[in-house]
């Protein structure tokens, strides 16, 4: 029910446009009936001008739908662009480890051998945990 909001408005609003047209000639058909001079003018004005505010209304309402839609695509984009980035960051993290474990240690570092973090010679410790 709630699937393409957006779609949805777009729909409504073209049905809404529909009814106001035909409203905007019946009150431009009742406001000629009152007026004894200048009956088509008057009819015609009244008929025109409801169908231009008509058609103002409907577009901000298609345009409303059209950011609803977009706004929806949006939302699908940064959620495919976080898993992206966690995907990427687990790679470059699974990579890091891999590149420290073929590193050898120097005089001033010492690798862990639970994790393969290169550490510095003063540290006693790994970030993981693990004792030197």
């Amino acid at each position: 029910m709630f699937e393409n909001a957006g779609g949805q408005i777009k729909v409504i609003a073209k049905f809404l446009f529909v009814l106001e047209v035909i409203g905007s000639f019946f009150l431009a058909k009742s406001v000629a009936d009152n007026v004894i001079d200048m009956e088509f003018l008057v009819t015609a004005i009244v008929f025109i001008a409801g169908v231009v505010v008509s058609y103002l209304s409907v577009i901000a309402i298609i345009a409303f739908g059209e950011l609803v839609e977009n706004s929806s695509i949006i939302a699908e984009n940064v959620e495919r662009i976080a898993e992206l980035q966690e995907e990427a960051a687990k790679e470059k993290e699974l990579s890091k480890k891999y590149d420290l474990a073929k590193t050898e240690p120097n005089a001033d570092h010492w690798v862990c051998s639970k994790c393969g973090k290169l550490n510095h010679k003063t540290v006693g410790t790994c970030g993981c945990g693990n004792a030197k």
